[in-house]
């Protein structure tokens, strides 16, 4: 195997654990996640299978058009409970499995019987299951704020000896039960909670609920369990809700670990036709009145309904119980619990592969995206196997949907699949050629062309990163003191401090486009003119450190005035320019962006002797020399630094020129320059003087190390006196 395939294996198989990673985590990364959803959202709406609601399932609907009708009669919403007794006694004659509202009767009515005659009919019938409303969500195990009265658990609680490890999703503090009048003579409750994905979608229906330990059915289960005949109460089994029809048979629900069943939608049309429930009235009066003698000749027989469960539920927009689902985004919530039952009635679930079973599938796309770009030579092929595949794939994914009601993923394997392709291409046709140019130019720059085409096809690279000398800015920045103020401070203060110090220092340097090189300690390194070659590389680092004296300023007064400290922080800057070595340097492991060399040290230098001075900014002879159309500098001295032989001159950038101090700082340059020449020329004891009197009239730190330097030179007069200080300390 060449070295050429040695490096189309090893990024394929990189590749391909990246994306195998991404793969097994897709389903629980939200956007992906979503992602996939909605492509079964699509086949929901494109591609739905034929297949029909249940007919034991019927829905009577309270629509806009009922609305309409039955206003001149029983007024506006809501209407007198006294529609619902008749409703109930109409329904009753075809001896349904049961009749369950997914409207709620929280508040009395007032001013008539109509509860006591609802709630007796629901006794006396024993058909109708009245909804309940759980709200407010806990985190699970929270306590509930209300107390459910303590006859609910013997009158409408499960048996929850069978629910041992069901994955309860939402906990609920408070609750609204039937009014008090329909609470005391009712039989049957259940639950009308239902709830909706990230995306405000409905795609899945709670089955149970746990309340204080009372197990609580949704209208679904309590539905299902009616029409199934139900006498045991359901049990949970490794993911499944199980319930017990006659006869024996077991009919399973698959439950999420969410504790919801996942809803099979059914194409627009194919869901049993909702009976407006203004028909229903219109039949039940008109058997009350006794205008037909044979149920059968109204326009709504009752004895369709055998067997049958009932949801009463409403459509009207004004009622505000429309959801968006795959199917419709103004589906009556009543219709949710329709196709939950329908599922399990018709043991009608929506199938999907298990997770194993998704991620093979998804690192079959991946390895046959890598396989088609790496090893496949032909373009045509290269791009045409994988578009067939992914293609053939997709639409398998389509039967599957639409014939067997099988969910296969339709984003991530083509998506992942895809991301190998690019990832290949990328390789193939940018990497490597890329890689080869680069050795290719800078080898042959210092290796003869046999040498250097004999390390390119070996594959070896003896560089670690060739630099490049550059003139460049370099700046050195230290906290005057710290080390001795953190002594004093607690580890944790310290930190915050020099977080924050740290932090507007960095800005600052980005904000005049200088390049971070790193922190030491407390101190800070940056250099201005690369990568991105900037011919004011001087002026840009004159400027930034200008403005930190500035943001110091700022940092010192709010730590005063908060307590945060109880003494300011002082800051020593250096600038120096000259060529320096630039690019990345270090080992294979680790490499750094950095500058080295003589001048580099220099700033460093430059930066420590600001602490001799009293002053905070210094900057080198060069960096003066580039920037001084803009800025107000004095020369402070002559200096040997430690480590040169050779004496630089130092400067302090005073102000800019378009300052308004700028006038009083040429006065302080001009006064300064003068002592300074004199102290040069040997001159020691008037030098003094001038030194003397500007210290005592401006308080200047440099003006203070000169009178003690002149009054040491007065008393011990040099020989050969040049003027050059030699600086005994870094």
């Amino acid at each position: 195997m060449t070295r050429q395939q040695r490096n189309r294996l090893k990024s394929g198989l990189l590749g391909s654990l990246v994306l195998a990673s991404l793969a097994a985590a897709w389903p629980h990364i939200g956007p992906l996640g979503e992602l996939e959803q909605s492509t079964l959202d699509f086949r929901y709406a494109r591609f739905n299978r034929d297949k029909r609601m249940s007919d034991r399932v019927q829905v009577i609907d309270i629509d806009e058009e009922s609305l309409k009708l039955l206003e001149p009669t029983y007024g506006r919403w809501p209407w007198p409970r006294r529609v619902y007794k008749e409703l109930i006694e109409f329904l009753s004659v075809g001896e349904p499995a049961g009749v369950f509202f997914d409207v709620q009767f929280g508040e009395q009515q007032l001013g008539s019987d109509d509860d006591a005659l609802l709630a007796e009919t629901a006794a006396a019938t024993g058909i109708a299951s009245f909804a309940l409303g759980l709200f407010d969500e806990a985190r699970p195990g929270a306590a509930p704020a209300e107390k459910m009265p303590e006859d609910f658990g013997e009158r409408f609680a499960l048996d929850g000896a069978g629910l041992a490890g069901y994955p309860l999703g939402a906990q609920f503090r408070n609750f609204s039960l039937p009014n008090r009048i329909l609470y005391s003579k009712i039989t049957k409750i259940h639950s009308v909670d239902a709830y909706r994905d990230h995306d405000g979608i409905s795609r899945r229906m709670p089955l149970l609920f746990s309340y204080q330990g009372n197990w609580i059915p949704s209208l679904t289960v309590a539905a299902a369990r009616a029409a199934l005949g139900a006498e045991l109460p359901p049990r949970y089994d490794h993911g499944q809700l199980v319930f017990a029809g006659e006869g024996g048979k077991e009919y399973r629900a698959p439950i999420r670990g969410d504790g919801n069943l996942e809803l099979h939608f059914y194409s627009r049309g194919k869901w049993t036709a909702p009976i407006p429930i203004a028909a229903a009235i219109d039949s039940a009066m008109k058997m009350q009145r006794g205008e037909v003698e044979d149920p059968a000749s109204l326009a709504l027989n009752p004895l369709e309904f055998k067997g049958k469960v009932i949801l009463i539920g409403a459509s009207a927009a004004g009622l505000e119980d429309l959801k968006s689902t795959p199917i419709d985004s103004a589906y009556p919530g009543v219709l949710l619990h329709a196709t939950a039952i329908s599922n399990i009635l018709d043991q009608d679930f929506l199938r999907r592969p298990s997770s194993l079973q998704r991620w093979v599938i998804a690192l079959l796309a991946i390895l046959l995206g890598y396989v088609s770009t790496l090893t496949i030579e032909r373009m045509s092929l290269r791009v045409g196997v994988p578009a067939i595949a992914g293609s053939a794939y997709v639409a398998i994914g389509f039967l599957l949907f639409q014939r067997y009601g099988i969910a296969i993923d339709l984003a991530m394997p083509p998506l992942l699949g895809f991301a190998a392709l690019s990832h290949g291409f990328a390789y193939m046709s940018f990497m490597e050629g890329a890689e080869r140019r680069r050795m290719q130019s800078t080898l042959s720059k210092y290796l003869s062309p046999a040498v250097s085409a004999q390390l390119i096809a070996a594959g070896s690279d003896p560089r670690a990163e060739i630099g490049r000398t550059e003139e460049l800015s370099v700046m050195f920045t230290d906290i005057r003191g710290f080390t001795s103020l953190s002594e004093k401070l607690d580890a944790r203060t310290v930190v915050e401090r020099l977080n924050e110090y740290l932090a507007r220092m960095t800005d600052i340097v980005f904000e005049h486009t200088g390049t971070l090189d790193k922190f030491i300690g407390d101190a800070l390194m940056a250099f201005w003119g690369a990568p991105v070659k900037d011919p004011d590389h001087a002026v840009r680092a004159i400027r930034c450190g200008l403005q930190m004296r500035r943001a110091l300023a700022v940092l010192n007064e709010s730590w005063l005035r908060t307590g945060a400290l109880t003494q300011p922080l002082g800051i020593g800057m250096g600038v120096h320019t000259g060529e320096v070595i630039v690019g990345n340097i270090g080992s294979e492991r680790r490499l750094d962006y950095t500058v080295i060399g003589d001048n580099v040290n220099l700033a460093s230098r430059i930066e420590g002797l600001t602490k001799q001075y009293h002053i905070d900014f210094l900057v080198g002879d060069r960096t003066q020399e580039l920037a001084s159309q803009l800025f107000v500098f004095r020369q402070v001295d002559w200096v040997k630094v430690k480590g040169k032989s050779q004496a630089v001159a130092i400067h302090e950038p005073l102000c800019e020129v378009s300052s308004a101090d700028t006038d009083r700082m040429l006065n302080l340059k001009r006064s300064f320059e003068s002592a300074l020449g004199l102290y040069r020329k040997g001159a020691f004891l008037e030098a003094l003087a001038e030194f003397e009197t500007l210290h005592r009239e401006t308080g200047d730190g440099p003006s203070a190390v000169y009178v003690e330097r002149c009054k040491g030179l007065q008393e011990n007069p040099p020989e050969n006196w040049d003027g050059i200080f030699v600086a005994k300390s870094k």
